[in-house]
């Protein structure tokens, strides 16, 4: 199959989940597809990926894998025809549920094109609110994805001289969204943004924070020019002057307070209720919900560069993660 109008990065794999038990007969022949947003080799995508497949594996069911690789396809004619391959692969293969991870799917490919159609979709990921996208449908429901800045601005204030916060990311749809929600909606102090495309712009902005704001939220990077993990570890650890919170776990590197989400609370959700649809319920039987676990990682390299010694009470909760 050529789907390569835009490039190299459009990528379709299918990956067959056939169980040999009588348990699954009655949903031998059954086909999902997840379209994602972003790529295969990103770490969410990947997890979203491994928690979906579990909840399929021994169904019976055959789930097909579409990416929309939206962090390199960055305008809006790219994504409209990335939109367009995802829409001709739906109705060549005749899916009975459609799982769709990230903002940029139901963006580009729901709302214009499957808005209460018969086809029902599962969504997962959707940054803080759906109703940019006037979901539900009645063919749609899905998990919304929100993050615990909250409580990762009420920890870090305990290590800040100020109230000043500050949110450093890629300059990207699903980030712009999110720092916007966080001033608008979380009363949260949000001063700076940094929107950065480039590695070396990352680098600038951050030093720039250290003396711009008290507290910085670092955001996702995927999609930065040239990004460097390794490399942004060390510069971190060498410039750090104020505390710092992720709320992904790949970025707890660079961090010194991470409360994360878990995109296998997304995916096992997603899959779970696209398995009841395959069973014969419908999308409306699942009012749209939010995830609501988390995980607390402390990292103690940016704790020794800021001379902070983290409160016992904080070192004893329950699943803290620590960096050493």
């Amino acid at each position: 199959m050529n789907l390569n109008k835009l490039g190299q990065w459009a990528c379709i794999i299918l990956w067959s989940l056939h169980a040999p038990s009588h348990a699954a007969d009655s949903l031998q022949g059954k086909k999902v597809l997840h379209i994602d947003s972003y790529e295969e080799s990103y770490e969410w995508s990947r997890s979203l990926k491994r928690s979906i497949d579990e909840v399929f594996l021994n169904t019976g069911v055959t789930v097909t894998r579409f990416y929309f690789d939206a962090k390199r396809r960055t305008t809006a004619a790219e994504k409209a025809e990335i939109a367009l391959q995802a829409k001709a692969l739906i109705e060549k293969l005749h899916p009975d549920v459609v799982i769709a991870s990230d903002d940029e799917v139901s963006k580009n490919l729901i709302m214009p094109f499957y808005k209460n159609a018969s086809l029902p979709f599962v969504f997962c990921g959707i940054n803080w609110d759906a109703k940019q996208y006037g979901f539900p449908y009645d063919n749609v429901t899905g998990m919304l994805e929100v993050d615990l800045a909250v409580n990762i601005v009420k920890q870090l204030r305990e290590y800040a001289q100020g109230d000043r916060v500050g949110f450093i990311s890629l300059d990207g749809f699903s980030e712009v969204k999110t720092a916007d929600y966080y001033h608008k909606h979380l009363n949260m102090n949000l001063q700076k943004t940094y929107f950065v495309k480039t590695f070396a712009e990352w680098k600038n902005a951050f030093k720039q924070a250290q003396q711009e704001v008290d507290i910085l939220l670092i955001s996702n990077p995927k999609g930065i020019s040239d990004w460097d993990m390794l490399e942004a570890v060390k510069f971190v650890e060498q410039h750090t002057k104020i505390p710092t919170g992720a709320t992904h776990r790949w970025l707890s590197p660079l961090a010194l307070l991470s409360i994360v989400k878990l995109p296998e609370e997304q995916g096992k959700w997603a899959a779970e209720t696209a398995l009841k649809i395959l069973h014969g319920a419908k999308p409306l039987d699942f009012p749209i919900t939010r995830n609501r676990e988390g995980k607390l990682i402390l990292n103690l390299h940016v704790a020794l560069a800021l001379g902070i010694t983290f409160k016992p009470a904080l070192l004893k909760v329950g699943g803290t993660d620590i960096l050493h």
